[in-house]
């Protein structure tokens, strides 16, 4: 596959990614979704900083949008939430809700 093909293969998947989520949902935030679907429910947010290599108000401001709430009055997109680390009860990790399990699901048939 060259790169134009594969470029636009990878366009279209951004595509209908943003379709399924919301025509404003960002790179940055499909790509802290996907490493969340990656280690449902055992990934901590020092885990995607350094996976993504992002800074930590980059990656707390694309969780916030990825969660049921954004900002006051102002809703997320409901895909992710924080659980309770069962080793340490201090800790926070995060997980897909079922909506986000939902729609990394129908992604992944679009790759396929």
């Amino acid at each position: 596959m060259s790169l134009v093909e594969n470029y636009t293969k990878q366009r279209k998947f951004i595509d209908k990614a943003k379709n399924s989520i919301n025509p404003e949902v960002t790179l940055v935030q499909l790509s802290l979704l996907f490493e969340v679907a990656r280690d449902d429910g055992g990934l901590r947010s020092m885990d995607l900083i350094e996976r993504l290599d992002l800074g930590r108000m980059s990656v707390a401001r694309a969780y916030r949008k990825l969660t049921d709430w954004e900002a006051p009055g102002k809703p997320g997109y409901g895909l992710i939430k924080s659980i309770e680390n069962p080793n340490d009860r201090r800790e926070k990790l995060l997980a897909l809700t079922a909506k986000g399990k939902k729609v990394v699901k129908e992604l992944d048939k679009a790759l396929a």
